[in-house]
C-alpha cells in the first residue's frame, strides 16, 4: 500500500539516565536494538474446562538487546557525551558492587520512547583482526515501561 510509512531503524537509539548531567546519554555507535516481550502461561486441565487445556498468561518478561561499535568517546566529548563499551561494562559492575540501579530510555522511531529501569545482564565484546570490534549487551527490564520522561516536570 502507498499510504503506509515505514519506521526508520536508525531511530532506534538506547540512552541511560546520567544524574550527574541531569541528561539522557546516548550508548554510543549501536548498529542494532530490539525489545522483547515474553509471557510466561499455565496450563489448566481440568473438569471445569471439560478436559481442554486452557492456557492463561502468568509472567511477563520484558528485554532489550543491543549490538554496536566499540568507539574512541574522546573524540565526541569523552564519557560526558555517549555512554562508552568500557562505561556500560562499568555500570554492569556497579550494580553489584554498590547496588545501583539504571534508567533507560529505548527510542522506536514514530512511536516514540519507552523510559524503563532496567538490569544489565550481559556485555560481551569482540575484536577480530580483519574487522572493526564489536558489542552486545543485553537489559532486563525492571518494573512497568512508561512513555513519558520520568525527568521532565509536568
Amino acid at each position: 500500500m502507498a499510504d503506509e510509512k515505514y519506521a526508520n531503524g536508525f531511530n532506534g537509539g538506547l540512552a541511560v539516565y546520567d544524574t550527574t548531567a541531569s541528561a539522557w546519554k546516548p550508548i554510543a555507535c549501536l548498529t542494532q536494538s530490539s525489545h522483547q516481550l515474553a509471557i510466561e502461561t499455565v496450563d489448566k486441565v481440568n473438569m471445569c474446562t471439560q478436559g481442554k487445556t486452557v492456557r492463561r498468561p502468568k509472567t511477563l518478561t520484558e528485554t532489550v538487546d543491543i549490538e554496536g561499535e566499540v568507539i574512541d568517546t574522546t573524540a565526541v566529548g569523552g564519557q560526558s557525551a555517549k555512554a562508552s563499551l568500557a562505561e556500560l561494562k562499568d555500570m554492569a559492575r556497579k550494580q553489584i558492587s554498590d547496588g545501583t540501579v539504571y534508567e533507560f530510555r529505548l527510542e522506536r522511531d514514530f512511536d516514540g520512547f519507552m523510559y524503563f529501569k532496567g538490569t544489565i545482564t550481559n556485555v560481551s565484546d569482540t575484536y577480530s583482526a580483519t574487522d572493526d570490534a564489536t558489542f552486545t549487551a543485553s537489559l532486563t527490564i525492571n518494573g512497568d515501561v512508561s512513555e513519558t520522561d520520568p525527568h521532565v516536570t509536568p
